[in-house]
């Protein structure tokens, strides 16, 4: 069973690629204190749309993949709301292991 089908949050924000969203998230903000609560929240904001964007779907399969040097992308194809959708979902390595990302930044 996977962490998205167990409702296992937690476990899934190890699948974030933390490093890789911090760094976004302060180039994104370029520093700004004003900013300092969405950067320390980011791997949890990027965790819980990410693992709501995989949860809403009905028998989520992968329908293709591509990986370019640290990136990759998948795209995920399942049911919603009787319909057939697809998602796009964008990896980085970090640390040697692939991981999450919220966009292909």
């Amino acid at each position: 069973m996977s962490l998205v089908e167990a409702g296992d949050h937690e476990g899934f924000a190890g699948l974030i690629a933390a490093e890789r969203v911090a760094t976004d998230m302060q180039a994104i903000t370029r520093g700004k204190s004003d900013f300092e609560e969405v950067r320390r929240d980011a791997v949890s904001i990027a965790s819980k749309t990410i693992f709501r964007m995989i949860d809403v779907l009905e028998s989520p399969r992968v329908a293709n993949e591509s990986v370019v040097g640290d990136k990759a992308k998948c795209t995920l194809e399942g049911t919603l709301n009787g319909n057939i959708v697809q998602r796009e979902m964008f990896l980085v390595q970090e640390d040697g292991v692939w991981k999450l990302v919220p966009s292909h930044r």
